[in-house]
């Protein structure tokens, strides 16, 4: 059903119309934004980002993986919830390496089941 505006006489009114637009975005660097609020799980200072860059990187797209939601508060629950999985590190380890080599490990499986899936059918 279309609404038509007309004047007194009960002549229509042609109207304008206008295309709506999307709203405009921001494109933010996964470095600037992600990286920093995934290494505040683990407590790295702002220098020390840039020596964990690819481990944090690791992490974040095995957290993408595992959610749809992509706000840093989502990731950083994903990575949260792994750290309670899997327990604590080996004693004089930090966190981000221990994560990190769990999560290879762990797409590297899932890589792999696909692979073998692939040759089954």
């Amino acid at each position: 059903m279309d609404i038509k505006v007309v004047n007194q006489q009960g002549e229509e009114i042609k109207q304008e119309y206008k295309e709506a637009k999307e709203p405009e975005t921001i494109a933010v660097k996964i470095d600037e934004y992600m990286l920093p609020s995934i290494a505040s799980i683990f407590d790295l200072k702002p220098n020390e980002v840039d020596q964990y860059k690819e481990e944090l990187r690791t992490l974040y797209e095995y957290a993408k993986t595992q959610t749809e939601e992509r706000t840093p508060e989502a990731l950083k629950w994903v990575i949260r919830s792994l750290q309670g999985q899997i327990g604590s590190p080996p004693f004089g380890e930090r966190w981000i390496t221990y994560l990190n080599r769990y999560v290879k490990l762990r797409m590297e499986k899932n890589k792999i089941e696909e692979e073998i899936k692939n040759f089954e059918r």
